[in-house]
């Protein structure tokens, strides 16, 4: 199962704050802090982009981690209750 984790990255001397997307499988996605938006909608909006990248089309549910935020699919041959 792939799953989406969302961090932020602080700025440096050479670019600016960043959020970055990685998939379990090593797959990334990184754009510009967005101020506009809260980090959770950035953040769902970064892992949206790179669902699609991947062409994956299974519903997602998102939460919070003390690294930043994870998503994963709510559909799984492993469900537990």
């Amino acid at each position: 199962m792939q799953t989406i984790s969302v961090k932020y990255l602080n700025a440096t001397t050479t670019k600016g704050a960043r959020v970055k997307a990685t998939t379990t499988g090593g797959h990334s996605l990184t754009e510009a802090r967005d101020y506009s938006l809260e980090f959770s909608q950035q953040a769902a909006r970064v892992a949206l982009e790179l669902k699609h990248k991947m062409e994956w089309f299974s519903p997602m549910v998102g939460g919070h981690t003390k690294d930043g935020m994870v998503f994963v699919f709510t559909k799984s041959e492993y469900e537990i209750a």
